[in-house]
């Protein structure tokens, strides 16, 4: 990084030797040619406004690169973030406890959102051999978050298990 910083400095000086070098054959040549003192003001009026317009262009044109490389700076970091904040949230079986021992056969589907985000709008959709669609809502699910489905919701994806 000083590397690139350093040439970088180098480029912009040799650009200013040169220019003062041009400046100095051009009054150089135009008073050899016979100018007098208010020709070479003239000239270096033109010369410094010439200059100067140079230096403003590119000074906007180093602020436009800058500014392109913060927007996408900025929209990569906001693209991140969002990737990092997903809720994960799936359906898992659970065997319930009665009194800390484990129920016999008494299973229960349960969401658990196991990503970093909070979950909005949480359903669960069940396509049916029949080709239809049923769609319950579980809600909120917080990260880390779970929820027991609801009995008819349960009852209704077991059936249909046993079913198919």
């Amino acid at each position: 990084m000083i590397t690139l910083l350093y040439s970088g400095a180098l480029a912009y000086r040799s650009r200013a030797a040169i220019g003062v070098l041009l400046y100095s054959a051009v009054a150089v040549g135009a008073w050899s040619a016979g100018a007098d003192w208010d020709q070479l003001e003239g000239l270096s009026t033109l010369y410094l406004l010439l200059l100067n317009l140079v230096v403003l262009w590119w000074y906007a044109d180093r602020t436009h690169h800058l500014t392109e490389t913060v927007g996408r700076q900025y929209s990569f970091a906001v693209q991140q973030f969002v990737i990092a904040n997903k809720p994960i949230v799936f359906l898992e079986s659970e065997q319930e406890q009665a009194g800390g021992a484990v129920a016999s056969g008494i299973v229960r589907l349960v969401a658990r959102n196991v990503g970093p985000g909070i979950a909005i709008n949480v359903h669960v959709l069940a396509h049916h051999v029949d080709g239809r669609w049923d769609r319950d809502a579980i809600g909120a699910l917080e990260a880390g978050g779970r929820r027991v489905l609801p009995a008819s919701v349960d009852a209704r994806l077991e059936l249909e298990a046993h079913a198919g």
